[in-house]
């Protein structure tokens, strides 16, 4: 029985974030506050500073889940994180490289990234050129 409730965000200090999600898996994300954030400059920087920010249990929750229900129900919780903590929205050097791939929004930056990150976790082929034709196929047939 799934519960229809949307993932919901939790403060449980200044430095870190537990994003408890109903319907997928749960994460926690340690951010050093007097650390200068590190924009990834592509998808392999994506995958080491995602190490960075999510504790081991986290990456075990996200490899017990299925890729869809990863992306999707963390996707308006750690995705909207993600877009403010990358800066997706502005001109950052992560959104250039998204947008030198043909994805322009940061919503599909991040199911991108999540996306990647679920398959190189559990050793599948990010396949991301494949990943770049599905979402222009979509936004085309919108």
């Amino acid at each position: 029985v799934s519960n229809p409730l949307p993932p919901r965000l939790y403060v449980i200090a200044k430095e870190e974030i537990t994003l408890i999600s109903s319907c997928g898996p749960s994460i926690h994300i340690c951010i050093d506050t007097n650390r200068k954030m590190n924009i990834p400059k592509n998808l392999d920087e994506c995958f080491v500073q995602l190490g960075i920010l999510l504790d081991e249990e986290s990456k075990r929750n996200i490899i017990e889940d299925s890729e869809e229900r990863f992306v999707t129900s963390l996707h308006y919780t750690f995705g909207l994180f993600l877009w403010d903590y990358w800066e997706l929205w502005e001109d950052s050097v992560l959104s250039k490289y998204f947008i030198g791939l043909g994805i322009e929004d940061p919503e599909t930056m991040t199911k991108i990234i999540f996306t990647s990150y679920y398959r190189y976790l559990t050793g599948k082929e990010v396949e991301l050129n494949k990943q770049i034709l599905h979402y222009n196929d979509h936004k085309e047939n919108q």
